[in-house]
């Protein structure tokens, strides 16, 4: 899987990656665009689960992009929280068969 994005506010899209490793959890790759073409590698994150697919969004409406990451074998969605520089903390573990309001506005989203 692979999104694209402005991860670290730039101004410039940078390339999320999602990995199901064999036999363990998979991860979100940050890569951030160098502007000549090239990408950084600039970290990896947990989500918890087997990442089956990826969402961008500003899920908790700080203007900030974050990321969903849809588990293989499980009904639940992981939401990294990011923070404008990069991608930081889990905002949580939702049921995707429910509907959430992130952003504490009492609308869903």
């Amino acid at each position: 899987m692979l999104e694209v994005a402005d991860i670290n506010g730039d101004n410039k899209p940078d390339l999320i990656a999602g990995s199901i490793p064999a036999l363990s959890i998979g991860l979100v790759s940050v890569y951030l665009v160098n502007g000549d073409g090239t990408f950084t590698h600039s970290g990896n994150y947990d989500p918890g689960i087997s990442v089956g697919s990826l969402v961008i969004g500003d899920f908790d409406d700080d203007h900030h992009v974050d990321l969903a990451a849809g588990g293989v074998d499980y009904a639940f969605v992981n939401i990294l929280r990011g923070n404008g520089m990069a991608l930081s903390t889990l905002l949580g573990l939702y049921d995707w068969r429910r509907t959430w309001c992130f952003s504490g506005s009492g609308f869903q989203s």
